[in-house]
């Protein structure tokens, strides 16, 4: 929407507080104006955090609302492209402190039919299986999980079929023995793991793209066939 500069390079300098006001009157004024029944895909990307969870939350009450399959929230500044993975996932991922938080309660009482799930730069708050009963992709980026209940997460994805962390914190151990139907997986620059457990029947493809270095554990994955190291 806007030409802002392209001449910082720390986020500490992001230059999106002067136009993050106005971004959501425009889309405000947008979702006023709609005038279907139904949304297929709802995708924000903008430097948006905590002080914008009203109209975060508002926006995705409407779309869920609307029974959309695929719902994006890029909450980051798009001059993070221009930075080396190693210091993306450092300061991206490490910080959670002002991120907006990814709520359960904006799936209360909807027509729940999300089937792909992306957010960046967010903090995942209040999860249940009924929230995400019929995902089949989850894609987390820039996100400390390192203290998460991810094995609880898991357990309530009963139909997620594609998983992938990207520049993210993630504990030492990280297992996906809890997912039932994942057919694909793919970890990118994301630090802090050591270790991979892989239990999972279904499981076909995993990549691994960046710098950190970890150990895959292949306890049961007779269908796997595809590894991709880059």
């Amino acid at each position: 929407m806007f030409l802002t500069s392209q001449g910082h390079v720390l986020p500490g300098s992001c230059d999106c507080r002067e136009n993050e006001a106005k971004f959501v009157k425009r889309v405000d004024q947008v979702l006023r104006s709609y005038r279907g029944r139904n949304l297929r895909s709802f995708k924000v990307c903008f430097c948006l955090r905590s002080n914008s969870t009203n109209d975060i939350d508002r926006w995705i009450s409407f779309s869920v609302g609307m029974g959309v399959q695929e719902l994006s929230l890029g909450l980051y500044c798009d001059k993070m492209h221009c930075l080396g993975f190693q210091y993306a996932s450092d300061q991206c991922g490490a910080l959670t402190e002002g991120k907006y938080v990814f709520q359960l309660r904006n799936f209360e009482g909807s027509r729940a039919n999300l089937k792909s799930l992306r957010l960046v730069a967010c903090v995942l708050g209040q999860y249940s299986p009924d929230q995400f009963r019929c995902l089949q992709t989850l894609t987390v980026a820039c996100t400390n999980l390192a203290q998460y209940d991810l094995h609880g997460m898991f357990t309530c994805l009963l139909t997620l079929k594609s998983l992938t962390f990207e520049r993210c914190i993630l504990p030492e151990e990280l297992s996906l023995s809890s997912l039932t139907q994942p057919q694909n997986f793919v970890i990118m620059a994301s630090a802090g793991v050591e270790l991979v457990e892989i239990s999972n029947m279904n499981l076909v493809t995993i990549e691994g793209v960046g710098y950190s270095y970890f150990v895959f554990n292949l306890r049961s994955a007779p269908k796997l066939s595809s590894f991709l190291f880059v």
